[in-house]
């Protein structure tokens, strides 16, 4: 509904101020929606008026937006982009406190693409200790997800899921679709990787049936992929690799290349499940390769360590890379 409002007024007669908010209003509603493109060329139009107008609080937030579209494409400058917004935010006379939210949301959604996790899980405090009315559930619930993530990862899965499912709550109670469908996934996927496959599969169900609904493109990928972990846990490497290759196509379409280099991961360990050494190797040595030119330290150290072990496990002492 925003987005039809917004792009009705942007056919208008409008003051140049208000196309100038128009433009910002309906580019993070398009963020929401998960439609990058349309998201860029407007943020790039509010912008332009809000450096012309000499407006920086508006400049800001449009830093903020694009550091947020960054996030979504997995760009290898996003944690610096979320950075100079915070930054910048903190210079303002009067610091707008939802604006500084959500930066540090975004910034927090950078370190966890990026496998920075205990940064992750920083940020995600922080704001939630500035978060002081009960009420704010959406912000809240996107924290408690991103948390979620970095807690699993951290190695603290009760914990991990205790946030996954009070993100998973929050969100059902104000029907946000598109925020649910991420969540869902979150938690079916922390599910399945503590052996509980069977409600892990009803959350990732959900979670696919919300991004069609939603016709969501960026992030639809990571749903796939917790597909094919769940396959894998399932004993069925078969549909394990037809996920994940969906999966990669879906990441390589919406130029999701960290989401891209992790299917290639994905691929290769379900290779070896598969008892395909040279499709494992070639598909490691494409994730490898993609983290390095993405400068991803913390993935490209972990998917060179799980090529290690699969590796020793086959009895060989060197990659064939």
């Amino acid at each position: 509904m925003a987005v039809a409002l917004g792009e009705s007024m942007l056919r208008g007669a409008l003051p140049a101020h208000w196309v100038g908010r128009t433009n910002y209003y309906t580019a993070l509603s398009y963020v929401q929606l998960g439609r990058l493109e349309k998201a860029e060329a407007l943020i790039k139009k509010a912008r332009q008026y809000a450096t012309g107008a000499g407006d920086p609080e508006m400049l800001v937030e449009c830093m903020a937006t694009d550091a947020a579209l960054a996030t979504f494409r997995e760009a290898p400058d996003a944690t610096d982009l979320a950075r100079l917004a915070l930054n910048e935010c903190r210079k303002l006379k009067q610091v707008p406190r939802n604006l500084e939210l959500r930066i540090l949301n975004c910034l927090a959604s950078t370190y966890l693409v990026a496998g920075e996790w205990a940064a992750a899980l920083a940020a995600c405090r922080e704001a939630l200790e500035m978060l002081d009315d009960p009420y704010e559930l959406r912000r809240r619930a996107g924290l408690l997800g991103a948390a979620a993530i970095a807690c699993q990862e951290l190695g603290q899965l009760d914990v991990a899921i205790d946030y996954a499912r009070q993100a998973v709550e929050m969100e059902t109670i104000l029907r946000d679709w598109v925020s649910l469908a991420r969540s869902e996934n979150n938690l079916g996927w922390m599910l399945a990787r503590q052996g509980q496959t069977t409600e892990g599969r009803v959350h990732l169900e959900r979670s696919l049936a919300l991004t069609e609904k939603t016709h969501l493109e960026a992030g639809r990928c990571h749903v796939l992929m917790s597909f094919a972990d769940l396959c894998l846990a399932e004993g069925d490497p078969e549909g394990a690799w037809e996920s994940a290759l969906q999966a990669l196509r879906s990441a390589e379409l919406s130029g999701e290349l960290t989401s891209a280099a992790k299917a290639h991961m994905l691929l290769g360990q379900i290779a070896e499940a598969r008892s395909q050494p040279d499709a494992a190797d070639s598909e490691f040595k494409a994730a490898i390769d993609q983290f390095a030119a993405l400068r991803s330290k913390e993935l490209l150290l972990r998917c060179q360590q799980l090529y290690a072990e699969i590796l020793d496990k086959r009895g060989s002492t060197a990659m064939p890379i």
